[in-house]
């Protein structure tokens, strides 16, 4: 496929992305949730909130 536009990319940019590895936008939620569990996920009058 013709793709004009990659002549345009800086060299450190890459032509394509990587496939996730994720199968979809809920199983990287619940890989995130369970990788940083116990990480703040943002803090509210004074109160940490973590991903628990």
């Amino acid at each position: 496929m013709f793709k004009p536009r990659l002549k345009n990319y800086p060299e450190n940019c890459a032509p394509t992305i990587p496939t996730p590895e994720f199968s979809s936008l809920v199983d990287l939620f619940e890989n995130s949730f369970q990788h940083y569990a116990k990480e703040c996920a943002f803090i509210s009058m004074d109160k940490n909130l973590t991903y628990q």
